[in-house]
């Protein structure tokens, strides 16, 4: 359990030294470049897919969601933009009368990014987003808080994510990438999965 809360450190220091060691050699292949001269373009565009599932201990939770972004280049190598999303989670766990249960959450995203090209198509991304949607309740033990009826109690709440990790983007007009992302916002007691798996496209990324 210690391993895996030291991953978002070690995680976050593998990108500043890919991106110290790096960053020079990409910057000098960028200046042979003609650089951008409009605003359009220093464009970029891209969609993501999302994609999780974890397990065990009669609790397991499936995620999906899709997400558009736009990317505007600063200098060739670095890009800010924004990210929208939409997610459907499916999540079973025990609940508090005595026996498993499961809900569907529905939640909508919108966010910042900022993307640096460090070598041969990978690439570090930082994110801040806030996601609108209604969570279900845990109590202390991490079990669903379920009413009468079984149904599960939700809430509707508005929870902020900081996200770091690396990609790889294949290069060209159009382009497929992956992207590994961590979570460092998630609580520990949550029932989110902090691990955020996208596999998108890009044009003139």
């Amino acid at each position: 359990m210690l391993m895996f809360r030291r991953l978002p450190s070690l995680l976050l220091m593998t990108i500043l030294f890919i991106g110290v060691t790096q960053m020079a050699s990409a910057q000098n292949r960028d200046r042979e470049r003609p650089a951008p001269q409009t605003f359009k373009d220093r464009l970029w565009y891209g969609g993501g897919f999302g994609l999780g599932f974890v397990g065990g201990n009669q609790t397991s939770q499936f995620n999906m969601g899709i997400s558009p972004m736009v990317g505007y280049k600063i200098i060739p190598w670095f890009s800010v933009g924004p990210r929208l999303g939409i997610d459907y989670t499916y999540y079973k766990a025990p609940s508090t009368l005595g026996r498993v249960a499961s809900t569907n959450i529905f939640s909508f995203y919108t966010g910042v990014f900022a993307r640096a090209k460090v070598f041969r198509g990978i690439f570090a991304q930082g994110e801040y987003g806030v996601t609108f949607g209604k969570l279900p309740y845990l109590d202390g033990f991490g079990r669903l808080v379920v009413d009468n009826n079984n149904k599960v109690v939700k809430d509707q709440v508005t929870q902020e994510s900081g996200l770091v990790g690396l990609g790889y983007n294949s290069g060209g007009l159009f382009a497929t990438e992956i992207v590994l992302l961590y979570d460092v916002l998630v609580p520990e007691d949550s029932y989110q999965n902090p691990w955020n798996f996208r596999f998108g496209f890009t044009y003139r990324f």
